[in-house]
Formats: structure tokens, C-alpha cells, sequence
């Protein structure tokens, strides 16, 4: 029987499918085309929550979204439109840092501003499902700030219902709380919860992250030189009750600390800017055991170029991988930026997508990701593109469409494609060992081998210009050769 990729007529029709249907080049780390928010540009979203129906809350600093008028948050559909349902009034008169969906579908809010729909509030409210005002939720005077750069920058909430709220402030409903404070389910102050002298910094006290383990400890970072007296840097334990936990080990610590994510297995990823932890070089990314010492079986296999580098955001996959902003010189060069996936031991996970660039602004940062139940991966922040196309401050990348690393697929992916020297074949754990071949559009094998789990380059060096398959066991995809 002739090979079906013998006929060039067959093959033109599987390519124009294959550049037609988005579902054909869904690899993970590739743009999600169906996912387009609208922003305009001079915006920055800080902060994404994910809803169990799927629809999306974003917080940071905009004014438009697809063409309506909305104030530093809002509600998305599934597909990126805005959810109009979603009234806020005038909303709030200042940038969203943090959001949280609680199971009743009401979303608490944190940042910098003092009204929600005109209804005065300082720096942390709670709104129904609709949007409007939740005025039982009531923090009295709230956080009062220091300076201009005053506000509530982070909330973790407990398994009780209780907040833990962290960010710049001097004191909440006039009781002193130097930028750490607990509020209860209503949004009081819970008076139970004594940090003491709390965050002390010689310059510009902060508390940046907040993280709730099991056990109810409370893990901090941000940027501060002590707490209640104690000296620490970066990164602290708490006890329950706010008293520091002093079995947690940090030595000297990390600079400033912008994200803590724990585990499953206990064990802590921080991020921020920093060039050392404990006195062990460990620029913008490390990990911790669960006693505060340093990881050192986790060396992240990106290299930051610079020193002054720093990391806003990270996602742990529920294989324990990690999704973060990488760095290289190119970005410091033409102002972009890439992500990167880390497998559990740090180093770089070659099916994850290696050519997805932000670009935009003097630095286009990520300020949040966020993992939907279908494993795509939502990134919001300071940018205006990914790779070529439009997507002011939020984007949507692909997940795992093609189950890889489940161990149970032997469907593939291949990048770029059109492509001009070379290809990468991305495949799953259980295709290693499986042959590939790489067939022209006259059915001609023209290459082939044995295939790795994760990535496979091939350099197609010599090789005309045109249409050619690649066939991984019974799976097959075609692409252009430029």
C-alpha cells in the first residue's frame, strides 16, 4: 500500500489543518491563541485567582479592558472576555497586590487604597460574587501605611478562616502592628496574634509573601533586618500565636524575598532578589528544607546573568514542577524575557517550551502565574507581547495537552514549526527508546533514531526546502521546512 505522505496533494491538506486548527501546535509553554483579554496598553496585572467555574479575577493597575471601563480589577470568562456581571461600581481608587477566592465565592482584596465604590476601606476589602462590597467584612480603620508606599501587599488565609496580612504599614484599626498583623474571619484585628515590635528595616519595612503550612506555622518574606528584636533577614517562621519560631534555621538569610510557595513535600521555594542565601550563592530562585536550611540538592539550571536580578513570581505544577521567569543577556539586550519550567531537582525541563519571549517596557517583569485545572498556565505582569503576538500585561500558555511526563502517551511535540535548520521533538517519558523518522513529502525516510523522554534535537543541515512528517510509534505531524 503507498505511504499516504507520498501524495503531495494529502500532505498540502494535513498542512493547511495543521496551520488552521490552534489544537495542532498546542505544546506546553505555547501561546493559548483562544485567550485574549483585551488590556490596553500602560497597565500591570499584579495578582490572578482562579475560580472552580474556571472564570478568572485580576488585580494590579489598568483602567480599560476590552474596551470597558474597569479599575484594577476584574472578572474574566474562561476565553479572556471581561464578565460584565462582575459590578463594581467605581471600584477601588487604587492598585489591587493580592487576591483570594474564598469557597463561598466572595474574593477578599489587598493593596493600596482607601474606598471601594466610594465606601471608604483601607488597603483590604471583601466583595460578594457580584463585585459589589461585602460591608460586613469590617477592618475598622484598617492598615495605616508609612509614607507613599504604604499598603497591604500579601494575605495568606488560615485553615480557620483567619488572614494573615502582611505589606508596609505602622498599624491596623489603631493598634500598633509594625507591617504583620492576623484579622479575623470578619476582618478585625485578632488580638491573639502578637508579633510583638513585628518587622523592623532600616529602610522601608515590608513583607511581601505570605505562605500557611500544614501545621499552621506562617512563613514570611519580604525585606527586613529584624523581627521583634530578633535580627533575620528575608525570610522567617512564625509561630502560631506571631512569636518568631527560632527552630526555623535561616542563618543570614536572603536580601528581599518576594515569593514563598511550599511543597507538598514541606519543603520551601523562594524567589525574589537576592544573589546569595545563608552566605551560598543562589541568585533570584532557591529552595529550603523544611527547617529553613538550604536546599542544596536544588540548583536552578537557569543562569541569571544579573546580579541584580529578581524573580516576582512562581507556580508549582502538581508534579512538582516549577514555573517561573527565567533571565538571560537577551533581555537586558531588547528588553524580553522568557519562561522557564524547572524540574524537581532545578534543573531546566526541555519540554516546556523554550522560545516563548515577553516582551514590552523597560523590563518586562511577571508579576503573577497561575494554574487552572486543565494545566494551562495563566501570567500576568509589566508586557505587551509574547513572542509576536499582542498581549498587554496577561497571557495564557498551554499546559499538557499531550500528557507529557504522565507516562502514558506516546503523542509528541515539535517546535518551531515553520523552522529553517532545526527541530525539537518534545515527547513523553514513555516514548523513550521509541523510534522516529523524519519523512519528506515524497515518503522518503530522511532521517531518524531512537528517541529520549523531553527534548530531542535534530538538525535537519542539507535538507530542502518543504513539507515533512515526523512519525513517533503510530503518532504523526507535519511541519514546513523553510
Amino acid at each position: 500500500m503507498k505511504n499516504m505522505y507520498s501524495n503531495p496533494l494529502i500532505l498540502n491538506f494535513f498542512l493547511l489543518f495543521l496551520i488552521q486548527s490552534p489544537a495542532a501546535a498546542q505544546f506546553e509553554g505555547s501561546l493559548d491563541l483562544t485567550f485574549d483579554a483585551g488590556l490596553y496598553p500602560y497597565r500591570t496585572i499584579s495578582n490572578i485567582a482562579i475560580q472552580s467555574d474556571g472564570k478568572i479575577i485580576i488585580g494590579g493597575i489598568f483602567n480599560y479592558l476590552d474596551g470597558v471601563n474597569v479599575k484594577t480589577i476584574s472578572r474574566l470568562n474562561s476565553d479572556g472576555s471581561i464578565d460584565e456581571s462582575f459590578d463594581m461600581g467605581s471600584g477601588p481608587n487604587g492598585g489591587i497586590s493580592t487576591s483570594y477566592i474564598q469557597s463561598d465565592g466572595k474574593v477578599i482584596i489587598s493593596g493600596n487604597f482607601n474606598a471601594y465604590d466610594g465606601i471608604t476601606v483601607n488597603d483590604i476589602a471583601r466583595l460578594n460574587s457580584n463585585g459589589s462590597l461585602d460591608e460586613t467584612f469590617n477592618s475598622g480603620e484598617g492598615a495605616v501605611g508609612i509614607g507613599n508606599l504604604d499598603g497591604i501587599y500579601s494575605f495568606a488565609i488560615q485553615s480557620d478562616g483567619k488572614i494573615v496580612i502582611g505589606g508596609m504599614f505602622s498599624s491596623f484599626d489603631g493598634t500598633s502592628r509594625n507591617s504583620i498583623a492576623r484579622l479575623n474571619s470578619d476582618g478585625s484585628l485578632d488580638l491573639t496574634f502578637n508579633p510583638g515590635s513585628g518587622i523592623v528595616s532600616s529602610f522601608d519595612p515590608k513583607v511581601k509573601t505570605i505562605g500557611i503550612q500544614n501545621d499552621g506555622k506562617i512563613i514570611i518574606g519580604g525585606w527586613f533586618d529584624s523581627y521583634d528584636g530578633t535580627p533575620t533577614s528575608g525570610i522567617i517562621r512564625l509561630n502560631a500565636n506571631g512569636s518568631l519560631d527560632n527552630t526555623f534555621n535561616v542563618g543570614s538569610g536572603a536580601t528581599d524575598v518576594f515569593v514563598t510557595a511550599i511543597q507538598n513535600d514541606g519543603k520551601i521555594v523562594i524567589a525574589g532578589a537576592f544573589n546569595f542565601y545563608n552566605g551560598t550563592p543562589r541568585n533570584g530562585i532557591a529552595r529550603l528544607n523544611s527547617d529553613g536550611t538550604l536546599d542544596e540538592t536544588f540548583v536552578s539550571g537557569v543562569e541569571l546573568i544579573e546580579p541584580n536580578h529578581y524573580v516576582k513570581a512562581v507556580a508549582i505544577q502538581n508534579d512538582g514542577k516549577i514555573i517561573y521567569q527565567g533571565i538571560s543577556t537577551r533581555m537586558y539586550q531588547t528588553a524580553a524575557s522568557n519562561i522557564v519550567r524547572l524540574n524537581t531537582d532545578g534543573t531546566i525541563d526541555e519540554t516546556f517550551y523554550q522560545d516563548g519571549w515577553i516582551t514590552g517596557g523597560i523590563f518586562p517583569w511577571i508579576n503573577a502565574i497561575a494554574i487552572q485545572n486543565d494545566g494551562k498556565i495563566l501570567i500576568g505582569g509589566d508586557f505587551s507581547n509574547y513572542n509576536d503576538s499582542s498581549r498587554p500585561a496577561i497571557a495564557r500558555l498551554h499546559g499538557n495537552p499531550f500528557g507529557i511526563g504522565s507516562g502514558e502517551s506516546t503523542e509528541f511535540a515539535i517546535y518551531p514549526n515553520p523552522t529553517t535548520s532545526n527541530l525539537a521533538i518534545i515527547l513523553s517519558s514513555s516514548a523513550q527508546g521509541t523510534p522516529w523518522v523524519l519523512r519528506n513529502s515524497l515518503g522518503q525516510d530522511v532521517l531518524s533514531g531512537n528517541a529520549i523522554a523531553g527534548r530531542n534535537d535534530v538538525t535537519m543541515e542539507g535538507l530542502a526546502k518543504g513539507i515533512y512528517a515526523v512519525h513517533v510509534g503510530s503518532s504523526t505531524q507535519l511541519f514546513v521546512m523553510q
